[in-house]
């Protein structure tokens, strides 16, 4: 299934330009379909905004009210560089909106292709511009930064080797403290890397891996610190304030009663996130190809038990993800909370299209007709069967924003 499983665990190598270009021209039409023909700015939006202009200003990470923002840092300093480049201009905010959400896309691209092959990481990012409902929920102010620094970050991990392997390890962990600065959630990420090296995913790498763990480990640790004993004032109550549900199901019970209760939320969340079981689901509601995507994870259970290295990464990483969906589910999340998760639903759907075809039909040109038919099937279905059609898409499109006030 996996064409990098042939490499004993190595990364595919570069075998020139070509997708280069393709990754340029995915970017092209990802950005041009996430530009917004109309920017409304919502309560959260116009918060970060008027901090970001607070830190511009000299007076540090502070909301309007002139309360401490502890979270979000790095999507706030972002805002504030824009800002700061680029003045208060709303359509400066919205393109690098779109740029961020276009960075998904191509991300979810180089990763599919580095690990498992290049019609992979073409189909994969072909669902998600084929999606209606990405099209209006990928860009949503902080959504799209974290997952795309992320996907960046797996495929610099997994990138053949290189004379610059060091910048390229601290690259890579410059990314995931990026994203960790945006989502605390980002933790789940480094959790998945450190398992796949105890089970043994990358041995073509290990030493790399290791590099990246130890920085990213001491990154987090400065952030923390900084977050906690950075400020003197009052903070935003509103900072991690959700979680509190999950801090319910612990404080004040014995060690047998606490791991009950997460169990019991865990596993009706995502019951309810995945398939809408149990209540309201929006993430579910927005991907019709879910049911594809249990389909497939018996085969890439079966590919990693036949030790492909990739699958057995891209398993790990579906995995820790899995707490973060239950409490998707569980809240009701907007569907865009996880979109790293839904890169790797698509990465697994794409690899077995891939594969099935490769098994089934013989011939390059005919492979490649079936691939053409089967990314076009998948779109239709993800228009059927999603909440939004491609016209209603473009024109809410960021109007859906519009809540409470627009930035200065």
């Amino acid at each position: 299934m996996v064409d990098s499983s042939e490499n004993n665990g190595a990364p595919l190598p570069d075998k020139g330009a070509t997708h280069r270009i393709v990754a340029m021209v995915i970017f092209a039409v990802a950005l041009v379909s996430f530009m917004p023909g109309k920017f409304l700015v919502s309560w959260d939006l116009s918060t970060y905004l008027a901090a970001a202009r607070n830190v511009i200003d000299g007076h540090g990470f502070v909301d309007p009210a002139g309360q401490v923002v502890n979270s979000r840092l790095g999507y706030i300093a972002s805002l504030a560089a824009v800002i700061w480049l680029a003045g208060p201009s709303l359509w400066a905010i919205a393109l690098f909106e779109a740029v961020a959400s276009a960075l998904v896309v191509v991300g979810t691209f180089v990763v599919g292709r580095a690990l498992f092959g290049f019609s992979t990481g073409i189909i994969a990012a072909a669902l998600w511009l084929s999606s209606a409902d990405w099209n209006f929920w990928l860009p949503r102010h902080l959504d799209p930064f974290w997952p795309a620094a992320l996907l960046f970050a797996l495929a610099l991990i997994c990138s053949p080797a290189t004379k610059r392997e060091r910048w390229r390890t601290c690259a890579a962990a410059a990314l995931y403290l990026f994203a960790f600065s945006i989502k605390e959630t980002s933790v789940l990420f480094l959790a998945g890397i450190i398992l796949g090296q105890v089970l043994g995913t990358f041995p073509a790498y290990r030493a790399r891996v290791w590099y990246f763990v130890v920085l990213s480990l001491s990154g987090m640790l400065l952030l923390v610190m900084a977050q906690t004993y950075g400020h003197d004032g009052p903070v935003n109550p509103h900072s991690g304030g959700r979680l509190n549900v999950v801090k319910e199901l612990i404080v004040g019970h014995d060690v047998f009663t606490a791991l009950r209760n997460l169990v019991a939320f865990g596993y009706d969340g995502l019951l309810r996130a995945l398939f809408g079981i149990g209540g309201n689901s929006r993430f579910s509601e927005v991907m019709p190809l879910l049911p594809l995507f249990i389909v497939a994870l018996p085969f890439s259970i079966y590919a990693a038990l036949r030790k492909s290295p990739t699958e057995r990464l891209i398993l790990i990483l579906v995995a820790v993800n899995l707490p973060f969906m239950a409490l998707v589910g569980q809240l009701d999340f907007r569907p865009s909370q996880n979109l790293f998760f839904v890169a790797l639903v698509y990465l697994v759907i794409a690899s077995v299209v891939v594969w099935c075809i490769s098994k089934i039909v013989s011939g390059s040109w005919l492979r490649t007709g079936c691939l053409v038919f089967c990314v076009a099937l998948l779109a239709a279905w993800q228009s059927a069967g999603g909440v939004l059609d491609l016209k209603k898409s473009k024109g809410r499109n960021f109007a859906w924003r519009a809540c409470c006030a627009k930035a200065n």
